[in-house]
């Protein structure tokens, strides 16, 4: 799904959802020959497909099988060019000392975010399942 955010001064946010609906219906604004989007009082937004932000997730609709991608576009209101989230991280851009991260390294909220937790629920109900289909075994051979 391609989503337009047009940013307002005030921090409001103008959105424009492309979902089938949106799309079938005409309420969302298409892209035309020269690579604008009219929106926000028919301003024209040039659409970079470099500047989207993407998110990927796996719906339960689907059972998570299935991975879907919403595709993000921002723009400051009255200009045109697409607001970029593609900074270049290189040592130092970020003013990120060597004892920050040594103290984040030995933090517990990293410890935390790195341990993974047993799913005890899911072990009883497997163990379950399997001891529900030894008896259900175990009465059907019992007169063999």
């Amino acid at each position: 799904m391609k989503v337009w955010i047009v940013i307002t001064p005030e921090g409001r946010q103008k959105v424009w959802l492309g979902n089938w609906r949106n799309r079938v219906t005409h309420k969302f604004p298409q892209v035309d020959k020269n690579g604008f989007v009219f929106l926000d009082n028919g301003r024209p937004y040039v659409v970079d497909q470099k500047r989207f932000t993407r998110e990927y997730y796996r719906p339960m609709k689907y059972l998570g099988l299935i991975e879907k991608e919403d595709m993000y576009q921002y723009w400051l209101q009255n200009e045109p060019d697409p607001v970029s989230f593609d900074k270049e991280l290189i040592p130092g851009s970020v003013r990120i000392t060597s004892d920050t991260i040594k103290q984040y390294a030995n933090s517990e909220h990293l410890n935390r975010l790195v341990r993974q937790d047993t799913n005890w629920y899911a072990i009883i109900a497997i163990l379950a399942v399997i001891g529900l289909i030894g008896s259900i075994a175990a009465w059907y051979f019992r007169g063999a």
